[in-house]
């Protein structure tokens, strides 16, 4: 329910977010790139619940990495084109560094 939940509102969030905030009730926004941001790590998160809850330990693991990946590799697209500030650059190069470093972990010990 929580993951389902997740996927639905960051989806939504992250792809019409004016739609959305309209739907719930809120009024109009001047800055919808935050709450895109927002809208996916929210999907993030609810795809990682969800491979949790389904798969268990390792392939949440394995969801862990690339959402990682992927949400970093988004944050450092959004401040290399003007979208947010360096410190959003900071942190999504971080996450794809961490995510690096977690898949370079998982694959030393599939061959163990």
């Amino acid at each position: 329910m929580v993951s389902s939940s997740l996927l639905v509102l960051g989806s939504a969030l992250a792809t019409m977010p004016a739609l959305t905030l309209k739907v719930m009730g809120f009024g109009a926004q001047r800055e919808l790139g935050n709450i895109k941001l927002l809208g996916l790590v929210c999907a993030v998160l609810g795809l990682q619940h969800w491979t949790d809850v389904q798969h268990g330990y390792v392939a949440a693991m394995e969801t862990s990495v690339y959402s990682r990946l992927f949400v970093g590799s988004v944050l450092v697209l959004y401040s290399r084109f003007g979208a947010a500030n360096r410190s959003v650059l900071m942190l999504g190069a971080t996450a794809v560094y961490s995510s690096y470093l977690s898949w370079q972990n998982l694959k030393l010990r599939s061959h163990l």
